[in-house]
Parts: C-alpha cells; structure tokens; sequence
C-alpha cells in the first residue's frame, strides 16, 4: 500500500516505520515502534492520513499508537533492513568462496575489508 502512495521525505518515513494493526470502519490503526516516535509529528501524520484516505477512495480516521515493549515490530523498513542485510551477506559470502580472492589471500595475505563489498543491485 506504502509503495502505490504518492509519499515522499518525513511522512514516508512515518509509513515505512509502521505496521498496520487494523483497518475497520474508516479507522486505521498503525504501530509505531517506541525508538521512531520523533517521526510521529502532527503535520505528517496529518499527511499520512490524507494519503491513506485518497489512496482508499473514503475519509479514514488515523491512529497511531507507539508499541511500549521491547517486541519489535514488522515494519517495511524493518523487512528493507533484513532483505538489505541478506543482500550484503550474500555479497560477501561470494567473495570468500571466489578462486581469485581466494589464491590473492594465499599467495599475497590479502584481506577483503569487513562492509568494503556491496552486493549488486
């Protein structure tokens, strides 16, 4: 839904660091997690509000409400992080079992720098 949204800067970052709990009744209820709540500014969850409501074709009452545990939620952020992670491990997963890189480390004790390698996107 965040990515058919005409969002951009502060209030897409509102979006992608919530996760939806409900969607009823002209409601919507978004999750925030405790360490974004900066994000939640009154003009950009206004903003937000706006977006959900065009993109659903009807007026829809927003509530945000911060996750007090520990528990961290699945945000689409929080999903970009992990798939940017897996992405990045693989990447250096690769160079270590490359023949090249493997026979500079032997025969010149090369060393591939820890997050010096960027998986191709």
């Amino acid at each position: 839904m965040i990515k058919s949204m005409p969002l951009t800067g502060m209030t897409k970052q509102l979006a992608i660091n919530c996760q939806l709990k409900s969607l009823e009744e002209g409601t919507c209820v978004l999750l925030l997690s405790a360490d974004c709540t900066n994000l939640r500014v009154d003009r950009m969850v206004k903003n937000l509000e706006k977006a959900v409501s065009d993109h659903l074709g009807k007026p829809v009452k927003l509530i945000i409400e911060v996750e007090g545990t520990n528990r961290t939620i699945d945000t689409p952020a929080a999903q970009d992080n992990r798939e940017r992670e897996a992405r990045q491990q693989a990447a250096e997963l690769e160079l270590e079992q490359d023949p090249t890189i493997k026979a500079f480390r032997e025969q010149l004790g090369a060393r591939i720098v820890p997050g010096s390698a960027r998986p191709l996107d």
